[in-house]
């Protein structure tokens, strides 16, 4: 009986041991976040433009890229292009917490933390869908969505696996230790 125990104590140890293994796999992701801006500024429109963000123009349920764009006192300029398929995966996200993308060698996702989205009503560039140039004045952009990395989200990503794999394998090998040292009979008499 006691050694069934032992057996199903061991196979329960590589049991955990294995799941632990798999959960670690789950992690090291990369993550972003939304930043809400209500009024879009000049300094902020500028500082955009200045650090080559990729620019997203919603207008209805339309969304096009703002191509070389352009600032002119409270004025916002330049061309209007097609997204492409991969573009428009991130052509909305969730408002709040971190959502998950992909940097690796077969998606190369990155560039979703340099876009900023900028939401305009219905009446402010006609033919939003085939437009070519644009002229947007500050004022007629409602509101904009700065993507931006989550830093805590990713870095817990990364750590938390591992820990989480030392931690299972090391109360598994004191379990196996003691059950080892249990195994042993010493009769001083």
């Amino acid at each position: 009986m006691k050694d069934l125990l032992n057996v199903l104590n061991k196979k329960f140890a590589f049991i955990i041991l294995g799941l632990s293994m798999l959960f670690s796999l789950q992690g090291c992701m990369q993550y972003y976040k939304v930043k809400k801006v209500n009024n879009v500024s000049v300094q902020e429109m500028a500082h955009f433009i200045a650090n080559k963000r990729f620019i997203v123009i919603h207008q209805d349920s339309l969304a096009r890229y703002l191509s070389n764009p352009l600032l002119s006192g409270n004025v916002l300029t330049g061309e209007l292009v097609n997204l492409t398929k991969n573009q428009m995966k991130y052509k909305s996200t969730k408002p709040k917490g971190a959502t998950r993308y992909r940097n690796n060698m077969t998606y190369k996702e990155k560039y979703v933390i340099n876009q900023v989205h900028l939401y305009l009503p219905k009446s402010v560039i006609q033919d939003f869908g085939s437009a070519q140039k644009v002229i947007i004045p500050l004022s007629d952009i409602t509101n904009a969505d700065v993507y931006q990395m989550a830093t805590g989200k990713t870095i817990f990503s990364w750590v938390y696996p591992g820990l989480t794999y030392l931690t299972v394998s090391g109360v598994v090998t004191v379990i196996m230790i003691k059950a080892f040292i249990e195994s042993f009979h010493f009769d001083i008499m």
